[in-house]
């Protein structure tokens, strides 16, 4: 159960999605082993996992649940998809937007 619902209050969901993204890693030193192929650019699949306890009526209806958060962690995800990950303006705009 979660700690600030009351019992049978909450059902918990568990989801995963894709989604491809490029990033760089700056800041390595020169020696560091894994320079050279880390810093440049490069991409990745990535599986965002989402865990999370909804309230009763979270979803339009009864079953609906995972469909909805999946639809709603799905448009977080588009903001990355085949993106910059290092870009702090992906994340900024979320910020600015809430």
């Amino acid at each position: 159960t979660h700690p600030h619902l009351p019992p049978q209050s909450c059902t918990h969901f568990h989801t995963a999605l894709p989604f491809e993204a490029a990033r760089h890693i700056p800041g390595l030193r020169a020696d560091h082993p894994a320079e050279a192929p880390y810093t440049r650019l490069h991409g990745h699949s990535f599986l965002a996992t989402l865990r999370c306890a909804l309230p009763t009526g979270y979803a339009p209806y009864p079953g609906g649940e995972l469909e909805t958060l999946q639809a709603q962690w799905r448009a977080e995800l588009d903001r990355l998809d085949y993106r910059l990950i290092n870009d702090r303006k992906v994340f900024a705009a979320r910020r600015a937007a809430a």
